[in-house]
Parts: structure tokens; sequence; C-alpha cells
């Protein structure tokens, strides 16, 4: 029995382990590494994750939300089931990924995440030709692309340097490179930050051109019935350049 516990044991640990390394929707992993749920949920995440695609896991999904109510578990859970409706063959249904885009949007997302949502949501109004829709929620992911100064190019991703440092760890040395490789850690993060958001901030931009067929006035008029500046993001959007041609620029990877 003793045995069999210690088995069990060292069995939730690599689930654990590996938990931490899965790319829960609702989190930017390249902010962070850290797993934010709760091992029974990540455990209920995980076996429902093994079905994933089956009607069966859209049922279990169902039933963690009546279980789980922590406002991130929620949130983890509306954008699961969002993505299969809005993505996953043999299961799509628009309406209903629509319907989980807006319930996870109703709490505090990352950024790239909020971004990625709008997006989302707003490809499955545009399936179901409810363009006004789509515009609307494409405009809103701009706006929130528009809140940080993004570069005008694709930035490389910088290497973080891997170092030993043999010695007392409270030694000066030692202090100095963790603080070193504590700087190129948060460079990194930054620099992928402002990846993901520009790219999305350039899907978004070639979105509203393709749903307003490039129509300056109905995009000025759809930004200023959001509250925006309408006539920012009609110059944003109608620009001559291709946004999407600063992702394969020569600073890319």
């Amino acid at each position: 029995m003793r045995q069999l516990k210690s088995l069990i044991a060292v069995l939730m640990s690599l689930i654990l382990c590996s938990a931490s390394a899965h790319a829960w929707y609702s989190v930017d992993y390249h902010q962070t590494t850290e797993n934010p749920f709760s091992e029974d949920f990540t455990k209920d995440y995980l076996s429902v994750h093994e079905e994933s695609g089956s009607p069966q896991s859209l049922t279990r999904l169902m039933e963690m939300l009546a279980k789980y109510k922590q406002p991130h578990e929620q949130a983890e859970l509306e954008l699961t089931l969002a993505m299969i409706y809005n993505q996953r063959n043999g299961l799509v249904d628009h309406a209903k990924a629509i319907e989980h885009f807006g319930n996870a949007l109703h709490f505090d997302l990352p950024p790239t995440i909020l971004v990625s949502a709008y997006l989302l949501q707003g490809n499955s109004y545009e399936a179901l030709q409810k363009t006004e829709n789509a515009l609307a929620d494409y405009l809103r992911g701009l706006a929130v692309c528009l809140h940080y100064p993004l570069p005008a190019t694709l930035p490389a991703p910088p290497a973080v340097g891997r170092y030993s440092c043999e010695g007392e760890p409270d030694s000066l040395f030692a202090k100095k490179v963790n603080e070193e490789q504590r700087k190129q850690v948060e460079h990194r993060r930054q620099v992928m930050f402002e990846r993901k958001m520009l790219m999305e901030k350039c899907f978004l931009i070639d979105a509203i051109k393709r749903v307003s067929k490039n129509d300056a006035g109905q995009i000025q008029q759809a930004a200023e019935a959001l509250g925006m500046n309408g006539e920012q993001i009609q110059k944003l959007a109608t620009q001559t350049d291709n946004c999407l041609q600063s992702l394969t620029s020569p600073s890319s990877p």
C-alpha cells in the first residue's frame, strides 16, 4: 500500500509538471511559465483534454464550469469551449463560439489573450455573415493594440544566456549574474509581447479592411460608435502599406 501511494504521488507530480508547460488559453505563456490553477482543476482539465475533439469533452467542460467558480478558472473554461466551437473539425458552431467568447471577455484577460479573443469572435461573426458585429470586434481588438507603443516591424526574439555561478549564492558576483539573467528574461518577455501584439494588430487591420471592403467612411463611423477616435482608426485601417508585410521584414527571425 505504501508503495502504491508513493507511485500515485510520483504520477501526480508528473501530471502537474506537464501541466506547467501546457499552453493554457487564458495565460500568456511568453510572460509566465507558472500554472495558475489548482491541482484539482489541472487534473480534471487535462483529463478532459485527452478526450479533446469528442462531444463527451464538451459535456465534461460544461460540468467543470458548474464546479469551478474562480474567475480565472471560468475564463479558461469559457475560452476552451470557444476555441473548440470556433476551430475544431466536426464541432464547429460559430453561434456557440460567440457565446463562450462573450462570456470569457467579461473576465480580466491578459492583453494578448484579449486581442486574440476579439479577433476570433470576429471571425465567428464573419462566418455567420454578421459583418457589422465582426467589424466591431475587430475594432475593439485594434483599440487594445493601440494602447501600446508597438514597433513598426516584427522584432527578432532575443536570446537569454545560461549562466552557471559557482561559489556562494549571496556573493556580489552571483548577484550580478542573477540580475543580468533577470534583465535578459524581462527583455525577452517584452519583445515576445510586442511580437504577439504586432501580429494580432496586422491581422485585425487586414480583417477590418476585408469586412468593410476598405470603406473609410464605414470604418470611421463604426469606430466612433464604439467611442473610439474614428479618424485615427480610419487612417490606420486604410493605410496604403500592407501591415502584414511587416511580419516578413528583414528584422524578423
